[in-house]
């Protein structure tokens, strides 16, 4: 007996403990046992997980315990330089804004001009030229 638990022959749990444990549902610990991610052994018709190694849970920087286990220092390293980036960024978009306000500003200026210096003339002198 471990923590007044009856881990069985190997140190198993029953699969619904298990589960518990690894915080999955017993569906996902079974998928994980047909997978042979976990062991697991038939013991009076009962099927038993055995834990013997912290849970492969996928998730990176998790401990046995579940809690984080990860570099506070280069985490605020990665968000001082993507802050840094955002910055730069946002600079270059608020630039290109004005650049574009700034041409649709001209545009209708040249086509008014353009406009202007077409009138009275026909159409068809537009596109046959005088001799």
């Amino acid at each position: 007996m471990a923590n007044g638990i009856d881990t069985g022959r190997e140190g198993g749990l029953p699969l619904a403990e298990a589960a518990a444990r690894l915080g999955v549902s017993r569906e996902a610990l079974r998928k994980r046992i047909k997978r042979g991610t976990v062991k697991s052994y038939t013991a009076n018709g009962r099927l038993y997980a055995v834990l013997d190694a912290p849970p492969e849970t996928g998730h990176a920087g998790i401990d046995a315990g579940g809690t984080a286990a990860v570099d506070v220092a280069a985490l605020r390293a990665e968000v001082d330089k993507l802050t840094a980036l955002l910055a730069e960024v946002s600079g270059e978009r608020d630039y290109l804004r004005q650049a574009h306000a700034a041409a649709l500003s001209r545009i209708p200026a040249q086509i008014t001009s353009e406009a202007e210096s077409l009138r009275g003339r026909p159409w068809w002198r537009r596109w046959i030229p005088r001799q």
